[in-house]
């Protein structure tokens, strides 16, 4: 995601781009191994700066770990709520850490 503004007739770029959800996984193409699935979402904060304000992020992740038993595949999720980030904005960009930025 990336955060833009109107001002007069052009859009401004109010910091790098974010990433919202991302997974990955190791498999062995039959029903064994480990995937993450992270989400964020975005809500808008109480506190002002700048004009702007504060943007907070949830994280959720998710790991599965699949298996067979017998002839059977299984998987295990496990549910964990994930960081929390405040983002502020210093009257140019918002501070974005680099954890939630593209590789």
């Amino acid at each position: 995601m990336r955060l833009l503004a109107v001002q007069a007739d052009t859009l401004r770029t109010l910091g790098p781009p974010m990433v919202l959800r991302r997974f990955q996984a190791e498999w062995d193409t039959r029903c064994a191994g480990e995937s993450t699935d992270v989400s964020r979402t975005v809500s808008v904060g109480p506190q002002r700066r700048h004009g702007l304000a504060d943007l907070v992020l949830r994280e959720r992740r998710v790991t599965t770990h699949s298996w067979m038993d017998g002839v059977t595949c299984r998987d295990q999720d496990t549910p964990v709520e994930g960081e929390r980030h405040v983002l502020r904005f210093d009257g140019r960009r918002y501070a974005v850490p680099e954890a939630l930025q593209p590789l």
